[in-house]
């Protein structure tokens, strides 16, 4: 509490007394007569200014309340319990109590406006609460109302690596490999597999259910830890739109093209004119096969490629110096997901190499296949690889943490405000 002494020292106060003593000494009727008139308007303005102070440092609170709202709403709801009745509580033990003192806590999942607005992983906390006027109603009746706004919920991150396979070998990291990866980290549940492989460094923390296998040669910088239970799969009950339309002819050269049913799959020679393939938004079906000669270059935003071929260890060959630019979708059922194979009998491979250059926001989903990563991903954007069997080599550097990318993870992943 400040004393007399300390209030006088106030710019405001200061002014006003020093304005009050020069009328002491002023004997001009005119002078105290105006003084008589300013002085309701200078208090006036002196209680609107206290009143707007009081206004503001409520909407910080109200900010920090939300923040922490949706967060907390976002996690409950990871691990399947009401993200409401959590966001509500957690406002509540900051001090503002759904329909208490005119006070609304909204908690929404998706979020109706905003960047995120009809995205299921994302959850949004809107906080109002109208303030009293004090001695501001001398200048308005208008009531003023705080509110504040936070929106959370799947920053994509935690896992960069998921074997899925519960017995033998799982994820195996062969001569060259370099996960420099520490902010996510590799989840076996089956035995890890490094070895005495050369030039193997893992910056990232190795959870497995089984063993992890670690010769002289390779140097992991995180933290192992085996014996853990079982990982779930989380893409678990994923399920590509059954297929629509007539069938598209095989593919033998770039071009545009449109998502639907490739039901002769690709094949793209190196002599093609066209080494570009521009793909629209949607879900492209590929049977038969998908031959990319050496050199092509793929892109595309919002796109899943669904793999349904007879025998990939043969039909799914990727040439030399290949690109992939793919961003996967952030919505609906297939979200996060940029590949992934329904072939059901394992061991089936798919094979991602030689000296391609991997740039793909998304996931490699490949629940029951061998997924082998030879080539350098890209380390600007958010990969996760999933499969039965994960097998990498080379550089292997992802990012962790994409709000709003889609990807998903256990038990709701990396949290993240958003907005």
């Amino acid at each position: 509490m400040k004393s007399d002494a300390d209030i006088g020292k106030l710019p405001f106060l200061r002014g006003v007394t020093s304005l009050l003593a020069s009328f002491k000494h002023d004997t001009n009727a005119a002078t105290a007569a105006i003084f008589a008139i300013l002085l309701p308007v200078i208090i006036g303005f002196g209680a609107l200014a206290f009143d707007v102070g009081v206004w503001t440092m409520r909407s910080r609170q109200a900010q920090g309340a939300a923040d922490q709202a949706a967060y907390s709403a976002a996690v409950a709801a990871g691990l399947s319990t009401d993200g409401v009745t959590e966001g509500r509580a957690i406002a509540a033990s900051m001090g503002f109590t759904h329909g208490t003192g005119g006070v609304t806590v909204d908690v929404t999942n998706p979020p109706a406006t905003g960047a995120f607005a009809g995205s299921t992983s994302y959850w949004q906390v809107t906080i109002s609460q109208p303030q009293n006027l004090g001695l501001a109603a001398l200048f308005t009746t208008s009531t003023p109302t705080v509110v504040a706004r936070a929106v959370a919920g799947n920053g994509g991150g935690g896992s960069c690596v998921i074997g899925l396979a519960s017995s033998g070998v799982a994820v195996t990291f062969t001569n060259n490999s370099q996960l420099q990866q520490a902010e996510c980290g590799v989840f076996s549940n089956g035995n890890v597999d490094i070895g005495n492989s050369n030039n193997v460094l893992i910056d990232a923390d190795l959870f497995s259910g089984g063993t992890v296998n670690q010769g002289n040669n390779a140097i992991v910088t995180g933290t192992i830890t085996t014996g853990l239970p079982q990982f779930a799969d989380p893409y678990a009950g994923v399920t590509a739109p059954a297929a629509t339309g007539s069938c598209i002819p095989e593919v033998k050269n770039g071009g545009s093209f449109l998502p639907g049913r490739y039901c002769s799959g690709f094949d793209l020679p190196n002599n093609a004119t066209n080494q570009v393939l521009n793909l629209a938004a949607g879900v492209y079906y590929i049977n038969q096969k998908f031959k990319i000669g050496n050199g092509f270059s793929i892109r595309g935003t919002g796109v899943t490629l669904v793999f349904d071929v007879p025998n990939p260890s043969n039909d799914v060959r990727i040439g030399n110096n290949t690109s992939f630019d793919i961003f996967a979708p952030t919505t609906g059922p297939l979200s996060g997901i940029a590949f992934m194979s329904t072939t059901a009998p394992n061991p089936s491979t798919f094979t991602f190499g030689n000296s391609n250059s991997i740039s793909v926001q998304g996931a490699f989903y490949f629940p029951n296949s061998t997924l082998v990563m030879n080539n350098n991903l890209d380390s600007t954007r958010c990969t996760q690889l999933v499969a039965f069997r994960v097998e990498l080599s080379n550089n292997a550097t992802m990012r962790a943490n994409c709000p709003g990318s889609g990807i998903r993870d256990f038990a709701g992943g990396t949290i993240a405000l958003v907005e």
